[in-house]
């Protein structure tokens, strides 16, 4: 609905709006068509589902976390492998799509996403590899009254 309603502020005005979009084997959250661009839009959505304070001492900020793990051991195995490979094939399908890996923050306070590297070091490398081909990689945040979803602001991607 956000989409339609143009209030993201990562995206111009979208039409032909379809969800669940399939390319190749794979299915992605949106494809749209912004106003003023060329290509085709095409993205993955993931919520970032942790927060945490800030790793540095010197911060009282809090940050939401994408590639957490309760223990905190590093594995081979991803936090979530569809993000990977979600990952990969944007980077392959950046030629014909203006691609995007959005990350969704459900707690409006938060200051900053981090991408847990000691983690999950192969999610962090594909989000690495993806901003280094032109993947549009972003954090926004919600807030939620009386059940209603609301945009409340972007956030940086520490990775």
């Amino acid at each position: 609905a956000a989409l339609q309603r143009s209030v993201l502020p990562i995206f111009g005005e979208a039409s032909e709006l379809k969800p669940e979009y399939k390319v190749g084997s794979s299915r992605f959250d949106f494809r749209f068509q912004e106003a003023g661009m060329e290509k085709p839009t095409l993205v993955e959505v993931k919520l970032a589902g942790h927060t945490m304070k800030s790793p540095d001492p010197e911060s009282d900020e809090t940050c939401a976390v994408f590639g957490f793990r309760a223990d905190g051991k590093s594995r081979k195995a991803p936090v979530s492998s569809r993000a990977v490979k979600h990952l990969r094939e944007l980077i392959t399908l950046n030629e014909q799509f203006n691609t995007h890996f959005l990350f969704v923050c459900p707690w409006p306070d938060t200051d900053f996403l981090r991408i847990c590297g000691e983690t999950d070091p192969t999610c962090h490398q594909a989000i690495v590899d993806a901003i280094e081909a032109g993947v549009q990689v972003n954090c926004l945040c919600f807030r939620w009254e009386n059940g209603d979803c609301f945009y409340h602001s972007q956030i940086p991607v520490h990775y």
